[in-house]
């Protein structure tokens, strides 16, 4: 009867499972028709897809036009400097806040949030659907930027570029990236969902994250570093492949005014 009993419990947590997993992929299908694949959110998925505009341009521009010095390892120190300036201080922190804060604040806007209590589903299981479905998008949209930025970057290099990636740190940079985006993604998404529920506008803890960056950008840069608030990115500088003497705002221009005064025409 004992072993009868277990065999039944187990079953029925198994089923239970089951249910719960089929309830958060309803939810995370419905989240993707009615949000992410709607004119609404257009402005997420540029922000997603500037990074790679901007290096395929730089990648055109130098084909045109060739620095003396400018060699791959110039490339990935701009990317570096792209990467820690944009990605992780406004392309993902902005884009998360596009993503996550609307899951609930829009619903309550639109006043069809009920429509999900009339069914028989649990609160922490419907918060969960909603969370994999922004983190689905954020982890496809950014670590795919990063990594395609990264690629175009360099590319006007040609076979130097592709040694560089193939059979130097190149490729191992780059899955760092990708890496370091989908953590920063999976932060801020836990972060902002919450202050969808909290904050009836949700610029309100942006901005004050903002603040905190530029704070560190412009004091690192002038003072050296020093102990500033912690702004939720701090964590995955450790594992950041390059980083660059400047602060990150300014490390852009730096690395590419190097090569400016000696900037000349192709002969060939």
């Amino acid at each position: 009867m004992n072993s009868a009993g277990q065999a039944s419990q187990t079953v029925g947590q198994g089923s239970q499972t089951v249910s719960v997993l089929h309830q958060i992929a309803a939810v995370m299908g419905l989240e993707l028709k009615k949000t992410f694949l709607s004119r609404r959110g257009w402005w997420v998925y540029v922000l997603a897809l500037a990074p790679v505009g901007l290096a395929l341009l730089h990648s055109v521009s130098m084909g045109h036009i060739r620095w003396r010095g400018h060699n791959a390892g110039q490339d990935a120190k701009i990317f570096a400097a792209m990467f820690q300036t944009y990605f992780l201080h406004l392309g993902i922190f902005f884009g998360c806040v596009g993503i996550f804060t609307n899951l609930f604040r829009a619903e309550m806007l639109e006043k069809t949030l009920h429509y999900y209590f009339l069914t028989p589903i649990r609160r922490e299981w419907l918060v969960t659907g909603k969370y994999l479905t922004g983190l689905l998008v954020a982890a496809v949209l950014f670590p795919a930027s990063a990594g395609l930025s990264m690629y175009f970057m360099g590319r006007h290099q040609g076979a130097a570029w592709s040694d560089f990636l193939m059979h130097g740190p190149g490729l191992a940079q780059l899955l760092a990236y990708m890496m370091i985006a989908l953590l920063a993604s999976i932060g801020y998404g836990a972060v902002f969902l919450t202050a969808g529920l909290f904050f009836r506008n949700p610029m309100i803890p942006a901005a004050t994250s903002v603040q905190a960056f530029t704070t560190e950008a412009i004091v690192t840069h002038h003072s050296g570093p020093i102990s500033v608030p912690p702004n939720g990115v701090h964590e995955t500088y450790q594992f950041i492949p390059m980083k660059g003497q400047a602060s990150f705002v300014f490390d852009v221009f730096e690395a590419m005014m190097a090569g400016a005064p000696k900037v000349g025409k192709s002969t060939a």
